[in-house]
Parts: structure tokens; C-alpha cells; sequence
């Protein structure tokens, strides 16, 4: 379930920068103290500036934790070893190495 399917459950929706507004179900709120707003990967992230639990907002909103997530969000994908780069001092001993894999990352590591 993505942010607006959630939205469309609460009251008091008002749009707040990239992020969006509510009054929190979980209590009395006569103020929007509930964020929403869409996180990495498709998640919906959900704040009570109250204090309310996730998981009382969730279940009070007939769903459950598992619809904060996207279903059919890819999995984060595994990376690759491209090539490593070899850094020696000037006897030619290996210093470090600096790794790369795809998608493009970099990672440096030093011989024990």
C-alpha cells in the first residue's frame, strides 16, 4: 500500500514540505501530530508526535505493518566484484587495495 492509500484513511490531511500531516487516530488529536511520509525502497513511514505506537495507528486504520511496505518493492540487489586497485609504497609492498563493485561502490581494505 503506498502513502495516498494510506492518506485517504485519516482525517486532516494536509500536505507538509515532502512529507504529509494528519490527526493520529490512536487519540484525541484536535492538532495534525501524525507525519507520513514515503521512505527508501516504497515504505510508508508513520510518526505520532504524541507518542501513539506504529502499531495502534496501524491497527486502527484496519491494516496491518506489512502494508507500510510496498509488495512489489525489489529487493535491494546484490553487488558484484568488479576490479580491484592495488596501492604499494615505494619497496612495492601492498599498502591497501580499494575494491570495486557494481552497482558502482567503493570499498578500501588493508592487508593483516
Amino acid at each position: 500500500m503506498n502513502a495516498p492509500q494510506i492518506l485517504s484513511r485519516l482525517e486532516g490531511v494536509e500536505r507538509s514540505g515532502d512529507a504529509w500531516t494528519a490527526r493520529c487516530p490512536a487519540h484525541d488529536d484536535t492538532k495534525a501530530s501524525l507525519s507520513i511520509r514515503e521512505g527508501k525502497g516504497g515504505r510508508t513511514l508513520i510518526k505520532c508526535h504524541a507518542g501513539c505506537t506504529v502499531e495502534s495507528i496501524v491497527n486502527l486504520l484496519d491494516l496491518t505493518m506489512k502494508d507500510l511496505f510496498l509488495a512489489d518493492a525489489k529487493p535491494k540487489s546484490k553487488r558484484r566484484f568488479v576490479v580491484t586497485y592495488n596501492y604499494l609504497n615505494e619497496q612495492g609492498t601492498l599498502v591497501f587495495q580499494t575494491v570495486r563493485y557494481e552497482p558502482k561502490d567503493f570499498r578500501q581494505r588493508r592487508p593483516d
